[in-house]
């Protein structure tokens, strides 16, 4: 199964029969569909998304004042690409973006007619067409045409050329590599490494995919290639190597916790650190002033994040109906299995949540969440700490003994509201599930705590959110600036 990325927290003891047949048939109004098949280990897919051409003697200063990484000269980075956002006047995530240099290429002039960006060979100034930096800045599809706006926007007498790069058949594709196996082992998947690719190809566009080690390859090529042509026959050819539809890139996306477009990054209301971009390589914090820096660089000294988007495990409901054998949920292991159980419903229902192991964080097609609902209609459901509404949350404690994987956070303070049904503040919020597996922005200080219980509530039961820190994430020790 796809996952094992992780730090994995102690399990508990697997409770038995605890998902009843008629909750998951309650969930069918979510309309039930076949989850997609497990990614396989190398592979390659077509993306759906766009590309912005920015041209001109001034293009990367002018991208430098519009990004949050760095872009101070066309020799930056290198011949390939890199991994940015732009931002509004308020700090607020417009697009998360990979930008690649093209100046290097032949891509774009042996395209140019097809794309609708001219095919000019000189510009204002009389510099050729090759001496003059040029962009492809990639983006989701649905905001292509906002950042071109917005770009045009911020142009005023910058020397520099925008256009939306036309989606024809003949037009520049984007395109993700993978590799999970031992292949990796003396055939890294670089960009920079010459023996993945052919020998000479000289309309190559691409850059590693570094928003998490080992993810994979981004490449841009022109409409009537694919990766097989750019690839050098040792890699391709070293194990199986299929095309695979989107859906294998995002499974493996969501398990590596890494966010992407607008569904997942909520334009003008994401905020960069919250998306962890900082933690992917997409902020700069030593560059100069850029447009919505300020509330970015001071979060970032002042050390304030209180979220972050994370991958998550989707788990079938619990129901007091589950009848469960009071041998099997013993709390004490000196007690009799003979014995009678004396406990409530709504204990048992406690110890269920207690003892249910903790999910590994992998893609599991056959899981009950995968098969019996479709679970990206719980796209933007709120993700609740229930554990309050289950019971004694210091009988809680003295059974889930499991360190958190999001460091240590203040124990809860008990309620001082007599209700029997406490009002639940939300954790965080789904943004994206396919499977059982998804990516979930939420409040650190709660999934920090080592009694807390999440759950997504719908009127059939609770579907169970279990949460990971992703093993790239840098250590708390890591993670200290010495600027601050």
């Amino acid at each position: 199964m796809v996952g094992g990325h992780v730090r994995s927290s102690q399990g508990v003891r697997t409770v038995a029969g605890s998902i009843t047949p008629g909750l998951m048939r309650g969930l069918s109004y979510y309309t039930p569909q076949s989850p997609p098949p497990e990614p396989p280990l190398r592979g390659y897919t077509k993306l759906n998304r766009r590309l912005v051409y920015v041209r001109g003697q001034d293009a990367p200063k002018f991208l430098n004042g519009l990004i949050t990484n760095h872009l101070t000269g066309p020799d930056d980075h290198g011949a390939f690409g890199f991994y940015a956002a732009f931002l509004n006047s308020k700090g607020r995530i417009i697009s998360d973006s990979f930008i690649y240099p093209t100046h290097y290429s032949t891509l774009m002039s042996d395209t140019a007619n097809a794309v609708g960006v001219g095919s000019r060979s000189t510009t204002g100034d009389g510099s050729s067409s090759s001496e003059v930096p040029g962009y492809l800045v990639e983006c989701d599809s649905s905001l292509a045409s906002s950042l071109v706006s917005m770009l045009k926007l911020h142009k005023l007498r910058s020397r520099v050329e925008i256009s939306l790069v036309e989606d024809t058949g003949s037009s520049p594709k984007v395109w993700q590599v993978w590799d999970d196996s031992t292949v990796t082992d003396s055939l890294p998947l670089d960009i920079t490494n010459q023996s993945i690719l052919v020998p000479y190809c000289p309309s190559l566009v691409g850059a590693s995919d570094s928003r998490a080690p080992g993810f994979g390859l981004r490449l841009v090529l022109p409409g009537n290639q694919t990766p097989l042509d750019v690839l050098s026959e040792a890699f391709v050819s070293a194990d199986e190597f299929p095309e695979c539809s989107p859906d294998a890139y995002h499974i493996r996306r969501l398990v590596y916790g890494i966010p992407e477009g607008a569904s997942e990054l909520p334009p003008n209301s994401s905020l960069p650190l919250d998306s962890c971009m900082d933690y992917m390589g997409g902020v700069d914090f030593n560059k100069g002033c850029y447009q919505g820096q300020e509330l970015t660089i001071r979060s970032h000294h002042h050390g304030i994040v209180r979220k972050r988007i994370i991958p998550v495990v989707l788990s079938p409901p619990l129901t007091s109906d589950s009848n469960p054998d009071p041998a099997t949920h013993s709390l004490d292991q000196s007690e009799s299995s003979s014995q009678p159980s004396n406990k409530s419903s709504d204990e048992l229902v406690q110890q269920e949540y207690e003892l249910e192991s903790e999910p590994a964080l992998e893609y599991n097609p056959s899981s009950p969440v995968a098969t019996s609902i479709n679970s990206a209609s719980l796209a933007g459901s709120s993700i609740l700490d229930i554990s309050a509404s289950l019971g004694d949350s210091s009988r809680l404690a003295r059974v889930t003994d499991n360190p958190s994987p999001f460091g240590v956070s203040k124990k809860s303070k008990p309620s001082s509201s007599s209700s029997s049904s406490p009002s639940l503040r939300p954790s965080g919020t789904l943004l994206s599930a396919i499977g059982n597996v998804g990516l979930a922005l939420v409040r650190l200080e709660h999934f920090g705590s080592s009694t807390a219980q999440f759950a997504i509530q719908t009127p059939a039961g609770n579907i169970r959110v279990h949460g990971f820190q992703p093993y790239w994430w840098p250590s708390p020790d890591d993670n200290t600036d010495s600027s601050a």
